[in-house]
């Protein structure tokens, strides 16, 4: 019988030993899923921030092309007006003599 005793007294130490080991592991496992966790927070509140600016420019670039006389209407008029010659800028034709 104390052979028996013996056997399960060795058996419930491996026992322990090997839920030991599942408890560090898990305490492990925890640790990295908390860290992943902080980095999609990160990420998330980057991508919000991202996409809250985006949202600006976009509102300001229509708001800026909806009015008139803006610099935006402005600036795509001198380049229409670039584009043909300036007639004040040619010399003057040469006057014939008669």
């Amino acid at each position: 019988m104390a052979g028996t005793l013996d056997a399960i007294v060795g058996s419930v130490g491996q026992v322990s030993d090997v839920v030991g080991e599942i408890a560090r592991a898990s305490t492990e496992q925890a640790d990295e899923l908390e860290r992943v966790n902080q980095r999609v927070v990160e990420v998330d509140a980057l991508a919000q921030r991202a996409a809250a600016s985006s949202n600006e420019s976009s509102h300001t670039a229509g708001a800026l092309s909806c009015r008139p006389g803006s610099s935006h209407a402005s600036s795509a008029g001198s380049v229409s007006a670039r584009s043909a010659p300036r007639r004040d800028l040619l010399p003057a034709p040469a006057r014939s003599g008669a």
